[in-house]
Formats: C-alpha cells, sequence, structure tokens
C-alpha cells in the first residue's frame, strides 16, 4: 500500500494519509468525509485560542501485532512547530490507471506517553472537554499557547496507580479517533 500511515517516534510526528482515491472526484467528497475532517482540525488547530479550543483530543494507537491489542502512543495534535498549516496538511495530486485526483497529507505532532486520566475520558464523554481539571498538562498547554514544543513525560511510572489507562489495551479501535 502507497499509502502508509507512519510515526517516528524520534520526531513525535504521525504522517497520516486523507481517503481521498478516486480520479475525478472532489478532494472532500468522500465517504468518511476525512479530509474535511483533517481540513477543519488544522484550521482548528493553526487557528487563535477561540478555534483550538473547539479541537477534540485525537487519541493515537497502534496496533502490537499481537491479536486486536493495541497500544495507546499518544494524543496528535494537528499543529506542527516549524510548519505552516499548508505544510502540515498538504494537498497533493496523485495520478493512478484511472487518471489524477487530489489527497490530503497530514502531520500530526504526537504528544506521547502521556498518563490519561479516567475521569479526563469520563469528562470529554460528558461533553465537558473545555473546563475539565483532569485533561493533561500538554494538552491544555497546546489548547492555551498553540505551541507542540512541550516537555512530555518521560515514562509510563504512574500507570498503575488508580484511575489511569494502561498503555496497552485489547479492543477493537480505530488507529486515529477523531471525534
Amino acid at each position: 500500500d502507497e499509502w502508509k500511515n507512519t510515526y517516528s517516534s524520534s520526531t513525535d510526528i504521525l504522517t497520516y494519509f486523507g481517503d481521498n482515491r478516486t480520479p475525478g472526484k472532489d478532494i472532500f467528497d468522500t465517504k468518511q468525509r476525512g479530509n474535511l475532517t483533517f481540513l477543519k482540525l488544522f484550521e482548528r488547530g493553526y487557528g487563535s485560542f477561540n478555534e483550538r479550543v473547539k479541537l477534540p483530543p485525537i487519541f493515537y494507537f497502534e496496533r502490537t501485532g499481537a491479536r486486536s491489542d493495541m497500544r495507546f502512543i499518544g494524543l496528535a495534535i494537528p499543529f506542527v512547530n516549524g510548519m505552516t498549516k499548508e505544510e502540515a496538511l498538504q494537498k497533493q495530486t496523485f495520478k493512478s490507471n484511472e487518471g489524477e485526483f487530489e489527497n490530503y497529507i497530514a502531520h500530526f505532532k504526537i504528544i506521547p506517553n502521556l498518563n490519561i486520566k479516567r475521569e479526563w475520558l469520563y469528562d470529554l464523554k460528558l461533553n465537558r472537554k473545555d473546563y475539565s481539571p483532569f485533561a493533561p498538562k500538554e494538552w491544555l498547554d497546546f489548547i492555551n499557547n498553540g505551541s507542540t514544543e512541550i516537555n512530555t513525560p518521560s515514562d509510563f511510572s504512574d500507570n498503575n496507580s488508580y484511575g489511569l489507562i494502561d498503555p496497552i489495551y485489547t479492543q477493537h479501535t480505530k488507529e486515529m479517533i477523531v471525534q
């Protein structure tokens, strides 16, 4: 598959491809509306505080290779320091035997190794994302300051504490969840 989504742990950059593969179709005319979602996310990520506060947290998981097990990698942020919005969300023309089509290539900054509290997930479920006291500091720093140059935790040392999500899950989930 030429469109392999990739995550680089050395740069904490996730490269994720849009969902248009049909020649002659508009970049936004896709069944899942993935490219439209990308556009909205990156407009908010590169926007003002009033735009960033509307961002949903994006939980990035990777397959472990064992059955359907997934491992939480971190939060995917639609903003990369040193890149313009157009560099982070690149519109590119692709060619196939049937013709040409446009698709997005999105670059997300991953905030890895976060200890996500169950209480934050509960607050998100109840749509309390704007004021949850349980949101990770790194997430709040991005929302407040619009920068992904942040200090991230170095390990999961507190993961066995009450109320924290284990970094490895056994569940059926998509690689990236966008609400």
